[in-house]
């Protein structure tokens, strides 16, 4: 979410093209915010599993990390089932995300996916070139 602020805030990226509804706007914000939860919840779930397992983790190589949940091997399968479950949704939320990347870049033509690559304040409109689209607002051609 960030980054995607930051390339429009760049290149003026998704500017070009139509604002989107309201409920679109809320929609992508709200799956964002459920990747990062999701991605934060799966290391906290792993490293309660591990401790479960009693294994004792550390930063690598560093600075032991501390116990969130004692040995316990019923408990670490209750864990590991949800870990399970998490990256599935992770996994299935990855696919909703690229493919509305995709949606973006070959339905509606409309700059959003460049505005996300890396470098797309640098590439000066050439790409949209390329793929005939118009130029993004913000760009110096």
């Amino acid at each position: 979410m960030a980054a995607d602020g930051k390339s429009r805030h760049v290149s003026g990226g998704p500017e070009a093209a139509a604002r989107p509804s309201i409920f679109v706007a809320e929609l992508r914000t709200f799956t964002h915010w459920v990747i990062y939860a999701t991605v934060g919840g799966e290391a906290l779930l792993g490293w309660c599993v591990s401790n479960a397992h009693a294994v004792h983790l550390k930063l690598p190589g560093l600075l032991p990390l501390p116990d969130l949940v004692g040995a316990d091997s019923e408990l670490a399968d209750t864990l590991q089932d949800y870990h399970i479950w998490g990256a599935w949704l992770l996994l299935g939320l990855l696919v909703l995300h690229v493919s509305a990347a995709l949606w973006h870049h070959f339905v509606r033509r409309d700059g959003v996916l460049l505005a996300m690559l890396p470098g797309a304040a640098r590439h000066n409109g050439k790409a949209e070139q390329k793929l005939g689209l118009p130029a993004a607002s913000g760009s110096n051609k």
